[in-house]
């Protein structure tokens, strides 16, 4: 599986996609983000502030045909979101930090059968399953690792 991720809210979702084997592209308009997300395993990064509107076309690209999941933390890119996936793939939505409203084209949903996934964050019982199901502890992630996927959403 391919995931793309926004840096400063993901960490934690780079973290699990990782352990769980995921290939994983990264998307911000910071290139110190970036590079903190290379750290942390990140396979690609892609700058949409210098990719443009084009970011979406950056992602299929360095992924070999779009991914299969994105996690979209902002809301407003979701017409991206839905752009950068492969055939069959997922926008999860977590967040609306973008604006409360979004507009979409139904062609791309559909020619593409992306699916578009609302969740919250969950409860940490629920995240307690989550590591559970990924046989994931602590030993097995590197300290820098370990240390951003504890406060993920303390990000400069």
């Amino acid at each position: 599986r391919d995931w793309s991720s926004d840096v400063c809210s993901s960490d934690l979702a780079l973290n699990l996609a990782k352990a769980a084997g995921c290939r994983v592209v990264v998307t911000s308009s910071s290139d110190d983000k970036l590079q903190r997300a290379a750290a942390l395993g990140a396979d690609v990064g892609v700058n949409y502030a210098t990719a443009g509107d084009e970011w979406p076309a950056a992602v299929k690209e360095a992924n070999g045909g779009g991914v299969d999941v994105v996690i979209d933390s902002v809301g407003s890119t979701w017409a991206g979101s839905i752009d950068a996936c492969a055939p069959g793939g997922r926008v999860v939505v977590f967040g609306g930090t973008g604006g409360a409203k979004v507009e979409l084209g139904v062609r791309p949903v559909t020619l593409g059968q992306v699916g578009l996934l609302g969740t919250t964050m969950g409860s940490p019982a629920e995240f307690a399953q989550l590591l559970a199901k990924l046989r994931l502890s602590n030993a097995t992630l590197s300290e820098p690792r370990r240390e951003l996927s504890v406060d993920s959403h303390s990000c400069d």
